[in-house]
């Protein structure tokens, strides 16, 4: 009978704010203690293998084969010696027989196995803890233990001989000692869930203190943000705090800061800004600063004196906190582009007299006739009890988000602003496909958006995409209409294809809003009978009528029933409507009802 139980005692993955830190940190807590007691009651199981596991991040179970469904990165640096456990408590009484080359090994986590094939359990950086009960009368496997814990990349082996082995035998000791990883013999009173406890204790009691130098530099950071600052602010801040001269590249606004710690003054006092740019660019260690799968720049770490070597969270903090600031200024020159706001307006509002001119200058902004366009009107507003500046940061991050999720399906994305509103212009080739798959990609952006902007009211609208110029008003009036729908149906995000008749309701010219929805519905059908007299229109308006009895509508019309349904094909496929579905139906009879009505009126 075999046995195999991971618990989690490792670094925690720094996130973004301290609660969740303090989170992980209560968990971690737990996990240890309920590790413990499983360690207590187990030693009281005789005839019951022991295979534990401390390893990084949360708890990493193994199947039957040994092998890991779950493992996170490793800052070795944090992990104690094979030379400092030896100094713990616990292993007071041991006897270092081999391997003195190994005591500056790292160690991960402890590995209780008795089990005869106990090398499918094995991981790198772990000690083993054995009474070698399975294989104490093999002297096959003896042989080859050693040697299987070796090569398994294992820092040290720990076995008690008692009451097993009595003597741990000469070609280990002689093994061990070759390949230079410790061979520590225990006494006869010792406890293997002493040991255990002993090591989860010294991991916790180090990420204690790496948990605090974190939330340290996430105070500093966060305020720094927080408070507006500038980015020559942040590179002073980041320079006092990883004691490294800095300087941060900006691809996004095109900009750099930098800022020489007081050890490097001598070093850089005869060079330019541009040498000194050009001195960390080749030189100084590179970071990339990256929020998702977006890059907003690098930063550089150099120092004249010591070697650069800066601390994983806090380094995870600066590259996850400084595109905040990047954002925000990528915001702000994005609202001084007023030629392009201004063009875009005029296109939305004006009528077109010279399309030729307007399509040269269009090209000259960006914008390509023979692209599908697509407009997303958004109405953005802080919550009442959101603080103002974390509002601000989420607002810049959430169409950097949204630059970032279209242009990943393949759109270019531009975005103006409108009084109390954003419009979003969407542009591709007609032969995107994800054109055609447009509310799909809506709906889900919209769901990330409810679930990681919580200080932020959102609500938007989406028309449908339109190629040339003359498509941005068209897809304009759509995104209006959809916008209002969204309002008054209080969604999140809305696409004017989902609509259908609510259209009509919520168009701000119902009028116009009619003409269009007829147009769309009938048009064709209405173009076909004009050019072939085919009376395809009364044949509808018959069918309809008569709830879809073909006898009666034979009857009525004077006409062969064979041709009755030749008709109602056609129909069928000049509009692109199923006569036979419930909602197309609905649609065709309101169009027809909304054409006979029109043309009374007229």
């Amino acid at each position: 009978m075999e046995s195999a139980y991971t618990i989690s005692a490792n670094p925690y993955n720094f996130y973004q704010n301290n609660a969740n830190m303090i989170s992980n940190l209560l968990i971690s807590l737990l996990q240890n203690r309920l590790f413990l007691l499983y360690t207590k009651f187990n030693n009281k199981c005789s005839g019951m293998p022991e295979t534990f596991f401390i390893c990084s991040g949360y708890p990493a179970f193994h199947d039957s084969k040994g092998g890991r469904t779950m493992e996170g990165s490793v800052d070795h640096s944090f992990y104690p010696t094979v030379a400092e456990l030896l100094e713990l408590p616990a292993f007071e009484g041991h006897t270092l027989l081999a391997g003195y080359k190994g005591l500056d090994l790292r160690v991960l986590g402890i590995n209780l196995s008795d089990t005869p094939d106990y090398y499918l359990w094995l991981s790198k950086n772990e000690i083993i803890v054995t009474a070698c009960h399975a294989i104490h009368n093999d002297i096959q496997a003896l042989d080859k233990f050693v040697l299987n814990v070796s090569d398994s990349g294992m820092s040290a082996i720990f076995i008690k001989p008692y009451p097993y082995l009595k003597k741990i035998p000469d070609i280990m000791i002689t093994q061990a000692d070759m390949l230079g990883i410790p061979l520590i013999e225990l006494p006869k009173g010792v406890q293997f869930s002493s040991l255990t406890k002993a090591i989860s204790d010294e991991l916790l009691r180090r990420q204690t203190i790496r948990l605090e130098e974190a939330l340290t530099a996430n105070k500093m950071l966060t305020s720094t943000i927080i408070e507006g600052a500038a980015l020559e602010d942040i590179v002073c801040m980041i320079s006092a705090l990883m004691n490294n001269s800095v300087m941060i590249l900006d691809t996004i606004n095109t900009r750099q800061a930098f800022h020489i710690c007081p050890e490097d003054l001598d070093f850089f006092a005869d060079l330019s800004a541009e040498k000194t740019s050009d001195f960390f660019a080749e030189k100084a260690q590179m970071y990339e600063l990256k929020s998702g799968d977006h890059s907003f720049g690098y930063l550089y770490l150099y120092s004249s004196v010591f070697e650069v070597n800066p601390e994983p969270r806090i380094l995870y903090q600066i590259q996850h906190v400084v595109p905040l600031e990047i954002t925000r200024e990528q915001q702000k020159q994005a609202f001084r582009k007023d030629d392009f706001t201004n063009y875009v307006f005029h296109l939305l509002s004006d009528q077109i007299l010279d399309e030729q001119t307007e399509l040269s200058r269009a090209a000259e902004l960006g914008i390509l006739a023979e692209e599908a366009h697509v407009i997303i009107r958004m109405r953005v507003s802080s919550q009442k009890s959101a603080n103002s500046y974390v509002a601000d940061i989420q607002h810049s991050l959430l169409f950097n988000n949204m630059r970032s999720y279209f242009e990943g399906y393949g759109f270019s994305i531009r975005t103006i602003k409108d009084t109390g509103e954003h419009i979003v212009l969407l542009s591709a080739p007609g032969e995107n496909r994800n054109l055609s798959d447009l509310n799909r990609l809506c709906t889900l952006f919209s769901n990330s958006v409810a679930n990681h902007y919580g200080t932020l009211n959102i609500t938007a609208g989406c028309g449908r995409p339109h190629t040339g110029i003359t498509g941005l008003a068209q897809s304009d009036r759509e995104a209006r209409i959809a916008l209002r729908a969204a309002q008054n149906c209080k969604r999140s995000f809305t696409c004017f294809d989902e609509l259908d008749v609510l259209r009509l309701i919520c168009a701000d010219n119902p009028n116009h809003e009619i003409d269009m929805f007829v147009q769309e519905t009938l048009g064709r059908l209405i173009e076909y009978d004009r050019t072939k007299n085919a009376e395809l229109l009364r044949t509808l308006e018959c069918y309809l009528k008569n709830m879809g009895n073909l006898r009666q509508v034979s009857k009525d019309m004077y006409t062969h029933y064979n041709t009755i349904t030749y008709r109602l094909k056609n129909i069928i496929e000049i509009t692109n409507l199923n006569i036979n579905h419930y909602e197309d139906r609905f649609r065709l009879e309101l169009a027809l009802s909304l054409y006979k009505d029109l043309g009374e009126k007229k």
